[in-house]
This record gives C-alpha cells, structure tokens and sequence, in this order.
C-alpha cells in the first residue's frame, strides 16, 4: 500500500485581547484588531473557515452575535481547568441549538503541557483534499474527542467513530512525552540565560 501523504491546509489563529479565533484554509493575514463578526466574513471572503479558539468566559468577545458568525467551535481541548471544559461544552451546546450544523472541533492547542494529540477532530468529508475538509467543516460534519474520550457531534457520526474506533496514542511510552517537554524548557531556559 501506498504512504498517503497529509493534507497541509494553511490558516492562521487570530489572537486577540477579548478572542481567539482560527481561520482555516487561507493564506492572507487577518487583522487581529477587528471583532469576531468581521473578522469571519473576511475570512470567509477568503475561502476559509472560522472557528471560535477556547471560548472560555475569560474572552470577552464571546457573545452570541460573534458566535453566529463562525462556522465550529472549539469543544475539546486538554485543559486542566474544569470551568474552561464546561464553558466550550456550554457555548457548543447553546451554538448548536441556533446553527445545528456548527462543526465540533477537538484541539490540541496547548503550549505548555503533554496535551498533544489527546483531542482530536473527525472530519467526514467527502474528498480527500483541502476544498473537502472545508466544506465538510462548513457543514458541520465533524466529531471532536477530548482527553477523556467524550465525543461531541452528531449522533450519527459518533456512532461511526465508536464502531471503528482508532486506535489510542502510537506512543507506547509516554515518558518520552515528558522528557522532550522537559528537554524543551531547558533549551528555552538556556536561551533566556544566554
């Protein structure tokens, strides 16, 4: 069988002081300075999708005209603070009820911390290409996967992913996790001292 190469689809998360907020599939930068709901119709004038970062109440800008505007929502993400597992559980559950087809989106997005790869998105899309992948998250066919394995999506779709469930982590060994973080922050240490 032949590798498959993955798919590389260019994008940006736009960092604000009151949101976050990742734009798929673009290759221009967004000014960081505008509010959620413009920031989106550029990024959709762009070809891309939005998707609302870890919309935890410490981001201001959250509210309920910002979270129309993006087409997935971040709802699983290894944090180790409870109150930001509820809040993107709450905002995916309220954002759903006004736009069921809003995609679920599982991150990794931690800087810090042996999160990598413990929460992940499903993507159902029909072709195996950068326009698929965008179109199926346009269309809300994804499934997120946190850390402690609860799905998020539609219920059709889980059901997919628990009847063929992927297999866990490739890394057998997990103390190799924590030794490159380590080695990392001795080398960021190491340059601050330099």
């Amino acid at each position: 069988m032949a590798a498959v190469a993955p798919l590389v689809i260019p994008g940006e998360e736009i960092t604000n002081v009151d949101y976050h907020l990742i734009a798929v599939g673009i290759d221009r930068r967004i000014d960081p300075n505008r509010t959620v709901p413009d920031a989106a119709k550029e990024i959709h004038r762009l070809g891309g999708v939005a998707i609302a970062a870890h919309p935890a109440r410490d981001f201001a800008a959250w509210n309920e005209q910002a979270l129309e505007a993006v087409d997935g929502t971040e709802v699983a993400r290894a944090d180790t603070r409870e109150r930001d597992r509820r809040d993107y559980v709450d905002v995916f559950e309220r954002l759903r009820r006004a736009k069921p087809h809003v995609a679920p989106i599982g991150s990794s997005d931690m800087h810090t911390s042996l999160g990598l790869g413990s929460s992940r998105t499903f993507v159902f899309a029909r072709e195996r290409s950068v326009a698929g992948v965008l179109e199926a998250i346009r269309a809300g066919r994804t499934v997120a996967v946190n850390d402690r394995g609860q799905m998020f999506g539609d219920p059709d779709l889980v059901k997919i992913i628990r009847s063929r469930a992927p297999a866990g982590r490739t890394d057998a060994h997990r103390w190799t996790r924590r030794v490159a973080v380590v080695l990392a922050w001795i080398g960021i240490a190491g340059l601050v001292v330099a």
